[in-house]
């Protein structure tokens, strides 16, 4: 279905499919028809089932299994996406966009060598493909061979820097330009943005140069966030600012001010607020005779914590108890520069570390999730989540934020929010035990997933809910500001 089908048409010819099926009911190629329609009137769930149904009936059905999987990733479920784009690999081995989507997966997974297998392979098999010539980019790019990947850069990239998502509403929608980067740097905003109401173009802000106009567009969103290894594409991202009249979401010069040890040395100064002595060395500093002499001498002690920058969700990202497993731990690490930050113990009474989500909206907080686990590296997909008593941790933070963490710690947050600036951004935090707000990481690359429908997670939707309407009325009044 076309965009400037009217959604009276639509849903008209969703009844004639309907009427056909009702005389036919096993004919695959109505059934995939009428799937596309629903997902064109916005009925996204309804799509899913019809989808199922098909390949229940045809496990051959590539189109009908890849926008499963494209639904399922959409909708926060990786793990079944990635299934699916397995599954098209294995019953389709010449169709160059299953190669292409699996690989996408794998990279997200932080497979680059895999994926990179697929990437190529899709290029064997469709020689112009824009998204295997991108992805292989960036595959290339996490495994050091920057020369080879600037080939693809140029085919995937800097000959295709815009790229039209589907919109399904009526209308031209709500013009939207998404700034995107050709590194990993960037937020997942697309998902907060709904399709029957945003005409979405992404533009690649590396490549803005190769465009001698811009799109048409009502509003322009940086979803660059990651500023400690974009620094080429927050460049981009001024320059298409500078050639736009809209209004701008998450200016790139506020981001450029979020890099890990500039923002934990600015926050630090505020009150109630404590975050990580951080430091970047060099591979070969941290490999060298001397190497502990120059920890010491930069103020780090063991327990110490080391990563790589430009990774998130706990990737890359390790705990050093003695001097004895540096060496061992530099190698486990990709990249020339890691980062050595201190380690902050905010283990609780009973043992357990608890770190708090908040999301940053126009300057409002909105929580998101408590995660509690029994291991220092804890995020909320990895956290001992099915325990009733972090499940009620969990709870009450969303319930009465406030009464949860206490104002003292609520004014120290607002505090936080202020000095990061961004229209659209999360701190990542913890309490001590002296009731310190110790803030692990705060800038805009925060997602806010949707919770799934099991039922004991219902007191998570209208939380999250909250952000997507303060993310929806933000972008509302910068629209009618700029009226």
């Amino acid at each position: 279905m076309q965009a400037e089908v009217s959604l009276a048409d639509r849903e008209s010819w969703l009844r004639v499919l309907d009427s056909g099926l009702a005389e036919q009911p096993e004919l695959l190629t109505l059934q995939f028809e009428r799937a596309l329609t629903l997902e064109s009137l916005g009925r996204a769930s309804e799509a899913e089932h019809a989808y199922n149904h098909i390949l229940h009936e045809d496990p051959d059905f590539f189109p009908a299994r890849n926008n499963l999987a494209r639904i399922n990733y959409q909708t926060g479920r990786r793990v079944e996406a990635f299934a699916h784009y397995k599954e098209a690999v294995i019953r389709h081995p010449e169709n160059a966009k299953a190669h292409a989507n699996f690989a996408f997966l794998l990279l997200r997974g932080d497979d680059p060598a895999t994926a990179r297998l697929h990437y190529e392979r899709a290029l064997v098999l469709e020689p112009d493909n824009v998204e295997a010539h991108r992805g292989l980019t960036l595959a290339l790019q996490a495994l050091g061979e920057n020369t080879a990947a600037a080939s693809h850069h140029a085919r995937g990239f800097d000959a295709n820097p815009l790229t039209v998502l589907p919109y399904r509403g009526e209308g031209s929608g709500i013009r939207t330009l998404l700034i995107v980067s050709s590194t990993p740097g960037n937020i997942h905003f697309e998902g907060m943005l709904d399709e029957q109401h945003f005409a979405i173009t992404k533009i690649i802000a590396e490549s803005e140069q190769y465009l001698p106009e811009l799109p048409p567009h009502d509003l322009l969103i940086n979803t660059i966030g990651d500023a400690d290894i974009a620094s080429a594409g927050l460049a981009g991202a001024q320059r298409i600012v500078a050639r736009s009249n809209a209004s701008v979401i998450n200016h790139p010069s506020v981001i450029a001010a979020t890099r890990r040890t500039a923002i934990a040395q600015r926050l630090r100064a505020l009150p109630n607020v404590q975050t990580a002595h951080m430091q970047l060395f060099s591979r070969d500093q941290l490999l060298a005779d001397d190497a502990l002499v120059a920890l010491q001498q930069a103020g780090f002690a063991f327990p110490l914590l080391i990563r790589t920058l430009g990774f998130h969700t706990g990737q890359h990202f390790l705990a050093i108890d003695d001097a004895s497993d540096l060496v061992a731990a530099v190698a486990k690490l990709p990249g020339e520069e890691l980062l050595v930050l201190e380690y902050i113990d905010t283990r609780d009474q009973a043992g357990r570390f608890c770190k708090y989500r908040v999301m940053a909206v126009g300057g409002k907080l909105y929580p998101l999730h408590a995660a509690v686990g029994n291991d220092w590296k804890v995020h909320y997909f990895s956290a001992q989540m099915d325990d009733e008593q972090h499940i009620e941790i969990d709870a009450h933070f969303l319930t009465d934020m406030h009464a949860h963490l206490g104002e003292k710690a609520i004014a120290s947050l607002q505090a936080v929010a202020h000095e990061l600036s961004l229209d659209y951004g999360g701190i990542d935090f913890a309490l001590d035990a002296a009731g310190q707000v110790v803030v692990f990481e705060a800038n805009a690359t925060m997602i806010v997933p949707r919770p799934n429908n099991d039922a004991r997670w219902a007191y998570r939707q209208e939380p999250t809910q909250r952000i997507y309407d303060a993310v929806h009325a933000l972008l509302q009044s910068r629209l009618n500001a700029s009226a």
